[in-house]
């Protein structure tokens, strides 16, 4: 069973990721029991990282600064230091990620844990992104990330050829 506080702390940080999403959409992204639900959004409430607003189906954080680090889940923790050791080891080759890149290398996980591991590392400072945008399309914007020492080397623009990002044909 998962630990009623590590729920507590991932339904505050759905919620600061998705600000407009109600309780059960959260519920349903996290994808665990009701039971475990309604007593993680108590024990929420008790740890003072929200207010349970139960006519509204709501919650209202009670800040956005408030996640420091701290355990999310076994999972969720694996997961954060897989992708640290992925970019640790593509910056040493001198190579970043697209997050695109990350979420199809991540195919079968979770997306809830996928985009809370990459929140906690970036919320620690552990990794940063930087965005690119195609020369030809500024619509299409593409997200890398790296380790905070290596950010001014924006090694995501070796994937673009004359502007445009470079993509694989299946041959």
């Amino acid at each position: 069973m998962p630990d009623v506080e590590i729920v507590a702390r991932q339904i505050a940080l759905v919620k600061q990721l998705h600000p407009d999403w109600k309780i059960a959409q959260i519920a349903h992204y996290i994808y665990l029991p009701q039971l475990i639900i309604i007593n993680a959004l108590y024990k929420g409430v008790e740890m003072e990282l929200f207010e349970w607003v139960r006519e509204k189906d709501q919650i209202k954080l009670a800040s956005t600064d408030w996640y420091a680090g701290g355990s999310l889940g076994n999972d969720i923790d694996y997961l954060a230091d897989t992708i640290l050791s992925l970019i640790t080891h593509n910056n040493a080759r001198e190579q970043d990620i697209a997050l695109d890149q990350l979420a199809h290398w991540a195919t079968g996980i979770n997306p809830m844990g996928q985009e809370l591991a990459v929140f906690k590392l970036g919320t620690t400072k552990k990794i940063t992104s930087y965005k690119i945008a195609d020369k030809d399309d500024q619509a299409s914007v593409y997200e890398f990330i790296t380790l905070p020492a290596n950010l001014d080397k924006r090694w995501g623009s070796k994937q673009f050829k004359k502007g445009k990002k470079k993509i694989a044909k299946k041959k």
